[in-house]
């Protein structure tokens, strides 16, 4: 590997031997009854899959296979740097595997393989969305006051219009009168 060497966080893997990365897209098939073949709906992609291979030997080995346990334990993102994943703008990265051999006969020598998720920042925080929110909810109680206001205005033409209407129906039967 030339160039960017491998970094897990704080710890150098100079001795990877194997990486790769696997991207997938998400789709969903639907089949329409009548119709030869499938629409297929893109759901965008799946977080990238990172696997790699490599050995752990010196001084250090055990060091850094403690550091490299207790960051998959965390559960908690990490950053990596590697030439692989510098084309894919992928910094945050979960473990979501590690497996390690001790390899026989060769004191302080670990044969690794580790699996990593692309993990996405989080979204911004709803508090903009929760005050815009908050500013139409006041817009509309504002607004059924003031509907509330003009139909206790108008309460006071019910009786005048009630009693209008009367007189025209009176009207209407002298120049109409009803047939049974």
């Amino acid at each position: 590997m030339n160039g960017v060497i491998p970094m897990l966080n704080e710890i150098e893997l100079r001795t990877i031997q194997e990486i790769s990365t696997t991207e997938d897209r998400a789709l969903a098939e639907h089949k329409i009854p009548g119709m030869d073949g499938s629409i297929f709906q893109n759901l965008g992609r799946k977080p990238t899959k990172i696997s790699f291979s490599g050995i752990l030997y010196g001084d250090k080995a055990k060091e850094d296979l403690e550091k490299l346990r207790t960051k998959f334990k965390a559960a908690e993102p990490v950053s990596f740097v590697a030439n692989i994943t510098t084309a894919t703008d992928i910094s945050q990265v979960l473990i979501e595997d590690l497996k390690v051999n001790e390899v026989a006969g060769r004191p302080s020598h670990f044969r690794y393989s580790v699996i990593l998720r692309e993990c996405a920042p989080p979204p911004p925080p709803a508090t903009n969305i929760a005050q815009q929110q908050a500013v139409e909810a006041g817009e509309f109680l504002d607004n059924v006051g003031l509907g509330l206001e003009l139909a206790e205005h108008l309460s006071r033409y019910i009786p005048i219009l009630k009693d209008s209407l009367s007189q025209i129906s009176q009207g209407l039967k002298i120049f109409f009168p009803s047939t049974p």
